[in-house]
């Protein structure tokens, strides 16, 4: 296990910014590599007074280097779900300093500048959700609607071949209303797991709680209405809240969580001592439904709230949190394993 997924990972150039982003956005268009928006602590960590900041930036990765390019996001965004389809990046929901937004849009590339179409606004102002495509439709799940607000189980979709039709709403997620939930695509079916609920307080504070569960949306289509159901699968050996998003999925159907926020690191309350999120592997075998964990093999941090884009038969983790309040500007990738991670 441990010399076949080194020989599978690379480490890409880091994004110029030492300080790195969490939240941000990426995908492709043009077979060029982007990431945008995101935000940071630019003044120093939240506990010793600095604050957080949004962006609007837009980096390519081209001649082996990232680099901005001229052209800015709508508005500072991150927190939000990013999905590559048609050759265009679709953005959708996040949040900044103002607060939590509908907004969807896409960005094509012509290949010397970024063009921007607005795209049907979600039905409510969304971020910290799981977001994906299956074949022409994007999907949402989970995630808040404002600064502080419950976790919701809304699950939405948009059909990119109907997009005058809107938004339409799916099923809830069964189980508790969830934020920053992981996602997956496999065998045109929607996958769904783990996530942050909030408990009752414990006199001061609200309790956070790393969820175990996991779910597949199977959707179909009669006439003109959509329609989809969910099941429930078996329990995750450990929660894996905003670990990188959609994740891995390799051709022989295995999907792999590394990084994100686990029952233990949730419980952790002394930011500045945090020791980091567990560079575990986790894997789930959606042939078989069942769970293995590995322990950690690759010397880079695990990290959360990051995207995961497939470029050019490799899944691709972009920048990232690595404790609460610290970001890294390390991107790395993974290959498209085609054969068993036994």
């Amino acid at each position: 296990m441990e010399s076949l997924l080194n020989n599978q990972l690379i480490v890409l150039p880091d994004l110029p910014d030492k300080m790195g982003w969490a939240g941000m956005y990426g995908g492709v268009s043009k077979n060029i590599l982007f990431c945008m928006g995101g935000a940071n602590f630019p003044d120093g960590p939240p506990w010793d007074g600095g604050r957080k900041k949004w962006y609007d930036d837009i980096y390519l990765l081209q001649a082996g280097e990232w680099r901005m390019i001229g052209e800015k996001l709508p508005l500072p965004l991150a927190y939000g779900a990013s999905v590559s389809y048609d050759d265009k990046i679709i953005v959708i929901g996040g949040n900044n300093h103002t607060g939590y937004f509908n907004v969807a849009f896409s960005c094509a590339w012509d290949g010397e500048r970024m063009h921007f179409e607005d795209l049907p606004a979600l039905p409510v102002s969304l971020a910290h959700m799981a977001g994906s495509v299956v074949k022409s439709m994007v999907v949402v799940a989970g995630g808040n609607c404002y600064p502080g607000g419950a976790a919701i189980r809304k699950c939405y979709a948009l059909d990119m071949e109907n997009i005058s039709d809107g938004w339409f709403e799916m099923p809830d997620i069964p189980g508790e209303g969830r934020i920053d939930p992981v996602c997956a695509i496999y065998k045109n079916e929607f996958y769904l797991f783990s996530g942050i609920t909030f408990g009752p307080d414990d006199g001061k504070e609200k309790i956070r709680r790393a969820l175990n569960d996991g779910y597949k949306l199977s959707i179909s289509r009669l006439e003109t209405e959509w329609s989809g159901s969910w099941k429930a699968l078996s329990r995750m050996p450990r929660g894996v809240a905003a670990a990188g998003n959609p994740l891995p999925v390799f051709e022989n159907g295995k999907m792999l969580f590394w990084g994100g926020v686990d029952d233990e690191s949730i419980l952790h309350k002394d930011p500045p001592s945090h020791p980091g999120f567990s560079g575990n592997l986790l894997l789930y075998d959606a042939a078989f439904d069942t769970w293995s964990d590995r322990e950690q093999v690759w010397d880079i941090d695990p990290r959360a709230t990051l995207p995961v884009v497939y470029w050019n038969d490799w899944w691709i983790f972009i920048s990232g949190e690595i404790r609460p309040g610290m970001r890294t500007n390390n991107v790395t990738g993974i290959a498209e394993i085609k054969y068993s991670l036994s």
